[in-house]
C-alpha cells in the first residue's frame, strides 16, 4: 500500500494530472487517489466522517474539526474529492475539491475503526 502511494507521489506525470485545471486530467487522478488501498484503509469515507462528528457531538458534546476540514476517501458525483469539517453549533460543511486545491485548513483525520 505504502509503495503504491509513494510511487504516485514521486510520479511527475501523475502530479501534473492532480494539479491540472483540465477535468479530463484531474478527474481520473481523483478517482485513483480515492481508490488507493492506503486511503481506503486509513481515511474515513464521507458517511463515516459525518457519523463520527454527529455521534461525538450528541454523546459527549465534543465538536471535532471546528476549524479544520478532513479529506475523505470519497469522490463527489462530479469527480472531486469530498472534504468535511468546520463543525460548530450551526452544523458542518461538506465540500468537494479537485485534488490540487488543498489549502492549510485541510488535513487528515484517520479512521479510528481501522486501527
Amino acid at each position: 500500500m505504502i509503495e503504491e502511494a509513494r510511487s504516485l507521489a514521486n510520479d511527475p506525470a501523475f502530479q501534473a494530472k492532480v494539479k491540472s485545471n483540465d477535468p479530463n486530467l484531474w478527474k481520473p487522478a481523483t478517482e485513483k487517489l480515492s481508490t488507493l488501498p492506503l486511503n481506503r484503509s486509513f481515511r474515513e469515507s464521507f458517511p463515516e466522517l459525518i457519523y463520527r462528528l454527529i455521534l461525538l457531538d450528541r454523546a459527549k458534546a465534543i465538536q471535532l474539526l471546528q476549524n479544520m476540514y478532513s479529506w475523505t476517501n470519497s469522490c463527489s458525483s462530479v469527480g472531486g474529492l469530498v472534504i468535511g469539517g468546520a463543525f460548530a453549533a450551526g452544523g458542518a460543511y461538506v465540500l468537494r475539491y479537485e485534488p490540487g486545491n488543498a489549502y492549510s485548513s485541510i488535513g487528515l483525520f484517520l479512521s479510528a475503526e481501522k486501527f
